[in-house]
């Protein structure tokens, strides 16, 4: 088992393994971006506790995809987005372990470069919500969805969404793969792709994760889910949460206090596959 770090519970876990030294022999798992975070915060100190943990820092989704358009079917299913000598970023992912030492100037480089990505993506995710709106739109009038649809779970969701490389959810993957067209992917079939693609836990859990954002975005939940539709802002950056599930495998546990977070992971992944807890319960 391991465990999965979010921004907000970094400073609690550390002052845990003060308290509590059988913490030293945990697994702990460190998202990238929750790293640049760190970073960007000036947290030395809490960089230099988590050193003590030997944390694991996975690998940033965009590294993960390039590396995905390169592998067969069996090597997409079977793939984990942590640094291997086969990824070619492995160099780069030893040089981030010394972040936790001190962070150098190129360090900071990297995670101001991951920062501005980041709110890049926030800034445009009104507007994908929007074109989102225009889809099931388009669907309703096309005939393939009836009615003013709301979902009720993610299984509904991604059944209209995410059934094949036309779909909606589809489309991301193959775009996301081939970087809009501009990267060679090695499988040319989309079924094919597709199906590897989401055969694979972590891959498929942060699409799925996606989707989930989208619906709440674009307000699809259905009135006995309200709670789940909120706006996004271009101030708060949910990429970062978004990607902290997509480290974690069933029976991992997940720190985290975000509420919209601990929704996602409740809506896509249900209930007791991911543990999700706060530093201050372990």
């Amino acid at each position: 088992m391991a465990i999965v770090l979010d921004s907000n519970q970094v400073r609690i876990l550390c002052d845990q393994v003060g308290k509590k030294t059988q913490l030293l022999s945990i697994d702990v798992i460190l998202p990238p971006h929750v790293l640049a975070e760190l970073i960007l915060w000036g947290k030395k100190t809490c960089l230099n506790r988590l050193c003590t943990l030997r944390p694991r820092i996975g690998l940033d989704h965009a590294h993960v995809m390039s590396a995905l358009a390169s592998c067969n079917e069996d090597e997409i299913r079977t793939f984990r987005p942590f640094p291997s000598p086969t990824t070619g970023n492995s160099k780069l992912y030893d040089q981030l372990v010394n972040a936790l030492k001190g962070p150098s100037q190129r360090h900071q480089r990297w995670a101001t470069d991951l920062k501005a990505a980041n709110k890049d993506f926030c800034g445009r995710v009104k507007k994908s919500a929007l074109d989102f709106r225009k889809y099931i739109r388009d669907e309703i009038s096309a005939g393939k969805i009836q009615g003013a649809y709301k979902v009720a779970s993610i299984e509904d969701a991604f059944d209209a969404f995410g059934k094949g490389p036309h779909s909606f959810i589809g489309s991301v993957v193959i775009a996301t793969l081939s970087e809009g067209g501009k990267r060679q992917v090695v499988i040319n079939d989309h079924d094919r792709l597709y199906g590897a693609v989401m055969a694979n836990p972590f891959v498929s859990g942060l699409f799925k994760i996606i989707l989930f954002y989208f619906l709440s975005y674009s307000r699809m939940w259905d009135h006995n889910h309200q709670k789940l539709n909120f706006d996004p802002t271009a101030d708060r950056d949910d990429w970062t949460d978004m990607t902290v599930p997509f480290y974690a495998v069933p029976g991992d546990t997940i720190l985290t206090q975000d509420k919209k977070l601990c929704n996602a992971i409740a809506s896509v992944y249900g209930t007791g596959n991911l543990i999700v807890k706060k530093a201050s319960d372990l």
